[in-house]
């Protein structure tokens, strides 16, 4: 088995569907980004795998296995497969996010990633998942007759409110508190965020 094809000499690569794009295209970028955060995932996963935190892993290593559906799912262009994130996808990210939320004292002020270690490199999770977001919208800005799953895109969005609230959790398991913003005031009632333009700086 050879493990090169010369076919990206050039500068160019072929999706699903035989379709061909040069490697600096924004579909190219997006799932190449999917992939780079699969990567800091599986990193952040070997890091948790023994030691208090190992029961987080099984649902790490799903994302990791979503993640790898969501480049799929970008590298068509005419659903010429069928889609393999779909709704229920990004719900069960909401489950958990909600059921963690549950566990954790309410948030009052905007925090800074860090904390643990293991927390931090969640942090780092949710940071890349956030920029591949951001390629993911300047994808499907583009108005050609391109077909795209919209699942993906509320997948991406919902990992990255999931990535935040583990973040959180994390530290809290491992008795280590948040650092907060010194110049954030209150901007928390009840841990939902009171002022949604200042919702960035939470994600």
């Amino acid at each position: 088995m050879s493990y090169y094809t010369r076919t990206g000499d050039y500068g160019q690569t072929r999706i699903i569907g035989g379709h061909v794009y040069d490697k600096s295209h924004i579909r190219i970028d997006s799932y190449g980004k999917v992939d780079s955060l699969n990567a800091l995932l599986g990193y952040t996963i070997s890091q948790l795998q023994s030691g208090k935190l190992k029961h987080y892993v099984p649902e790490l290593v799903q994302i990791q296995q979503d993640l790898f559906d969501c480049g799929n799912d970008l590298a068509q262009i005419n659903h010429e497969r069928d889609y393999h994130i779909q709704e229920d996808h990004w719900q069960k990210l909401e489950k958990m996010i909600d059921s963690y939320t549950e566990i954790l004292p309410p948030l009052e002020k905007f925090i800074l990633p860090g904390g643990s270690p293991e927390a931090s490199l969640i942090h780092l999770c949710r940071t890349m998942t956030r920029d591949v977001e951001r390629k993911i919208v300047t994808l499907f800005q583009i108005k050609d007759s391109s077909i795209n799953n919209q699942e993906v895109l509320r997948y991406i969005n919902r990992l990255s409110d999931y990535f935040f609230v583990l973040g959180r959790l994390i530290n809290y398991e491992l008795n280590c508190k948040d650092i907060h913003y010194y110049n954030s005031k209150p901007v928390f009632r009840n841990g939902i965020l009171k002022n949604k333009r200042n919702t960035e700086n939470k994600s």
